[in-house]
Parts: structure tokens; sequence; C-alpha cells
């Protein structure tokens, strides 16, 4: 279950995965960062979409709505948190993220640390 306001938790269908995304502008202008950016692969080379249910239960109970169409100014960082609804079986282990800038922007493949709390 996500969500810390009750009347907007949301329940996954599989199991949610919520990755936490540092993200820097080192561009000279503004950049838009959305969480459709990053998609999680399987080992299979099935992509996961984020959950927008799971990101409006996140952001109603922190109150903070960063990871959907954010502007970041130059030198600024901030984190994000994405979360997935994935398969009950998926392994953490057998996954790896992949992040695209923009819409025609260069896809690259980001390193995932699990950490459990």
């Amino acid at each position: 279950m996500l969500g810390d306001n009750p009347y907007m938790q949301k329940k996954p269908q599989g199991k949610f995965i919520v990755v936490s995304v540092v993200v820097s502008n080192e561009q000279k202008d503004a950049v838009t960062v959305d969480a459709s950016s990053f998609k999680l692969v399987d080992k299979d080379g099935r992509e996961y979409s984020y959950s927008t249910e799971g990101q409006m239960a996140i952001q109603v109970g922190n109150g903070d709505a960063k990871g959907f169409l954010t502007s970041l100014n130059p030198g600024i960082t901030t984190n994000f948190e994405i979360p997935y609804d994935v398969p009950k079986k998926l392994e953490l282990s057998n996954i790896t993220m992949k992040a695209r800038g923009g819409m025609t922007g260069k896809e690259i493949t980001l390193p995932l640390v699990v950490q459990k709390k």
C-alpha cells in the first residue's frame, strides 16, 4: 500500500517498487524531468512504466508533486521517488533502470542499489 493519506492510498496489482532517483541539471537552461522518462527493465527485456496511481498516492501523502513534469533550473540537484507496480515474483536483483533525457534524448542504463526499509 502506498501513500500516507488514508483516502488516497493505492494498493498494487502486484507489488510496488519505489525507486529514489537523484537528478542534477548541469545544462545552461531549465530542463523538465518526468517520471515517464524512467523505466524498469527485467532480465527478459520487459519494460515497466511508473505507476501514475502510486505517484499520486505518494504526492498527496507528502504534499510534494516532484516527478511529474518538474522544471529543474541549472545547477539544481533534487531527488524523486518513482513507484512501479510490478509482478509479485519479480526479483529486484534482475532489474535495471533505463532513462531518457526528454522526447529525443539518448537512452542510458542506470545502476540500481536495493535498500529495504
